[in-house]
């Protein structure tokens, strides 16, 4: 009894110090901005921590798992993390080249010598390095609507790289590429003999006692405690079907829950050791840390290895953001204050996921106070309301067309291709116009006539988005050509698709 009493008394001790250690703000309002920003912005659930001086002092999970259930987010639930996996597959590579097997200045047709890119003389001088930092010289997400989520697998999409035409030349700009971190990722087993998925599960999340973490998406259908994705998409929040992407896996596919997400960040802020034990080695870490592509030279903002580095202050931060269907996350740490957050939210369309992380290093670092959430929120609101007006714009367009024309929809239809996605189709169906892009076989769009020649088209994954869809007509009074446009969250390029 003595010693039951004793361990209550040290349990409640150590809730008081830490409570004490923490921002006045944090016990008294944070619940109640999260949880107003979450209403307002649509977001079911979101979990955070905060590791200061090699302790887990703040961990808070709100909502729940799927929109209109009661299943709660607790430390366990699992939310995919998108691009924070990155740091995961660059730390892979990493820990190769520490172990001899392969150095970031190989040649990558050393390893794969059926790799191409648009230049010739280009894809004789990429490197390993090259492919994580993002300096090939394509455009942030270009190709992007062709590879994610689409039927392809790893060894197309590398080998649609080729198609690719860049609009910088090579090492000169940053250009986030997905297929390259995947085209990174699938040397790992030439050079391991393990798949990417099974070296991150044996030499990351097993030594850090990660034990909820899914390393692919074709695991989450079956994984307990999962939380949902979610779209707010035409003006209503909706649950997403899962989407296996797979085919990009070392660019964006792990899921974690918080904890294990915790666990990642304590063994970075620690140089690799985790409860003591050097788990990765510290000059692995410390590589991945290192400034390779400069963004913005005036700030010295730059991409290391899986990481994005900016000045804090003075002080080196280094931070990821992750996007996929129906998630987004943050993580970020500065060395220097041994002082890391992490936010996971089950939505793709908000902000509180930086805004809460940006809140939490203003409080902890001790600036000057702003209310970031709340203004975080305002913001959003804004953006939405400009984005639900351009998508009633294009309604008033359909009923004032639908009043003076009847269009024949034969015209549009056939087959279009592009030279980089490869093909879709144009039907009718039921009075309807339907696009049927060959990749994406559980996205067709539906197409409603808003102006001369174009269309609105909605597609059925939220993440495509609701766009114009504009078509160019020959000198038979046929359809020749068609413009597809979907979300720059996804892709920021428009495809031109000619009739063959």
């Amino acid at each position: 009894m003595i010693k039951l009493l004793r361990l209550a008394i040290l349990s409640a001790l150590f809730v008081v110090q830490q409570l004490s250690a923490q921002p006045a703000w944090i016990q008294d309002s944070l619940d109640f901005y999260i949880r107003q920003s979450m209403e307002t912005e649509h977001v079911p659930g979101l979990a955070l921590a905060v590791i200061k001086d090699g302790k887990v002092v703040l961990q808070r999970c709100y909502g729940v798992l799927e929109a209109g259930k009661p299943a709660m987010v607790d430390s366990n639930t699992l939310f995919m993390i998108g691009s924070n996996t990155k740091a995961y597959t660059a730390t892979a590579v990493c820990m190769l080249e520490n172990e001899r097997k392969l150095s970031l200045e190989n040649k990558v047709k050393k390893w794969m010598p059926e790799f191409r890119l648009y230049d010739d003389c280009v894809t004789e001088m990429v490197s390993i390095r090259d492919l994580l930092c993002h300096r090939l010289g394509t455009m942030t997400f270009q190709g992007d609507y062709t590879f994610w989520g689409s039927d392809l697998g790893r060894k197309e999409v590398i080998e649609k790289m080729a198609l690719l035409k860049p609009p910088y030349d090579f090492r000169t700009r940053f250009g986030y590429c997905n297929a390259a971190y995947m085209t990174a990722g699938e040397i790992i087993p030439i050079v391991s003999g393990l798949s990417w998925e099974d070296f991150i599960r044996k030499n990351i999340f097993k030594p850090l006692d990660m034990n909820r973490a899914r390393a692919l998406s074709e695991e989450v259908p079956d994984a307990s405690n999962m939380a949902t994705a979610h779209a707010y998409y035409d003006s209503k929040l909706m649950p997403l079907d899962h989407s296996n992407i797979d085919n990009l896996a070392p660019a964006g596919s792990i899921s974690l829950s918080i904890r294990d997400m915790t666990h990642w960040l304590l063994m970075q802020m620690d140089t690799g050791r985790y409860h003591g034990k050097q788990v990765i080695p510290e000059k692995v870490i410390l590589k991945t840390w290192d400034a390779n592509t400069i963004i913005s030279p005036r700030t010295g903002y730059a991409y290391g290895l899986g990481w994005f580095i900016s000045n804090q202050e003075g002080k080196k931060m280094l931070d990821h953001t992750g996007g996929v269907d129906g998630f987004l996350s943050a993580s970020a740490f500065i060395p220097e204050l041994r002082l890391g957050v992490i936010v996971l939210t089950n939505t793709d369309n908000n902000v509180l996921f930086t805004s809460v992380r940006d809140q939490l290093f203003q409080l902890y670092t001790g600036d000057e106070f702003k209310n970031l959430i709340k203004s975080g929120t305002v913001d959003w609101a804004t953006n939405q309301h400009a984005e639900d007006r351009r998508i009633e714009i294009m309604r008033d367009d359909i009923q004032r067309m639908q009043r003076l024309i009847s269009p024949n929809l034969e015209m549009y239809t056939g087959t279009y291709s592009n030279p980089v996605y490869g093909t879709l189709k144009v039907v009718v169906e039921n009075g309807k116009l339907m696009v049927y892009p060959s990749h994406h076989p559980n996205s067709p769009g539906t197409l409603e006539l808003m102006g001369e020649n174009k269309f609105m088209c909605s597609f059925k994954n939220p993440t495509h988005g609701i766009h114009p869809m504009p078509f160019t007509m020959g000198e038979d009074g046929k359809a020749k050509s068609l413009e597809l446009k979907v979300n720059n969250f996804l892709e920021f390029n428009t495809y031109t698709f000619e009739k063959i």
